[in-house]
């Protein structure tokens, strides 16, 4: 009789390198999702806020919307500034401020980076507290050929985080959102600041108290009493 053909040999998978494949797998993952976590973690810092809206003072169901165009280098906007401050203390509840970005920037050089600066303030929940810096100190840092410096000890006397605040001032959404102000406020014909929108009334120029106040009354339907 002649010799039985032999079966090949059929190898068994190697358990032992299934395994480790599989340990491989499961580390590049995990390490996927760390990774991938941390990203995200670091977006906000940068640039969740954009897009979710602009510096708001007052109440969210106020009668009166005040919204205004400024430039943080123009010295009419800085004297608003009193005016509204003390509109918000008389009307209260009743009224409501929205700010945004117009820097003129052919006049003034350092109102964009200001802007800008300010937005970074926004993003860590400080803006009015840097705004009203920037108003109070501007004859200081508006003459100067570098004004980084003064933006800089600003977000420190604010407290805001300073590697954040500097990172956000160098990237392109913070240039992105004041971009976008000018750009509604071109699409609104504003040729000059301050500008402002009293629901539907224009006030252009000196923005006075008693223009305001007048503004606010005739929106109330008041009259110019105050009652």
């Amino acid at each position: 009789m002649g010799k039985r053909s032999q079966k090949p040999a059929v190898q068994k998978p190697n358990r032992s390198r299934r395994a480790k494949r599989r340990s491989w797998i499961a580390a590049g993952i995990l390490i996927a999702i760390i990774l991938t976590g941390y990203l995200l973690s670091r977006i906000p810092e940068i640039g969740s806020t954009y897009g979710e809206g602009d510096p708001v003072k007052g109440a969210a169901k106020a009668r009166v919307r005040i919204v205004e165009y400024s430039d943080f280098q123009c010295p009419a906007c800085r004297n608003a500034q009193g005016a509204l401050k003390q509109i918000i203390e008389e009307y209260g509840e009743k009224v409501q401020i929205i700010f945004n970005d117009f820097p003129l920037v052919s006049n003034h050089p350092n109102a964009l980076p200001a802007a800008e600066a300010a937005q970074c303030a926004y993003v860590q929940n400080r803006f009015w507290e840097y705004h009203d810096l920037l108003f109070e100190r501007q004859d200081i840092w508006a003459p100067t050929t570098d004004p980084q410096p003064y933006f800089l000890d600003y977000a420190k006397e604010t407290g805001l985080n300073i590697e954040q605040f500097t990172r956000c001032t160098e990237n392109r959404e913070t240039k992105k959102a004041v971009s976008t102000d000018m750009k509604e406020g071109e699409s609104l014909r504003i040729r000059s600041t301050p500008t402002f929108f009293i629901n539907d009334t224009r006030l252009v120029g000196q923005a006075t108290y008693n223009n305001f106040k007048d503004a606010i009354d005739s929106q109330l339907g008041r009259g110019n009493k105050g009652e």
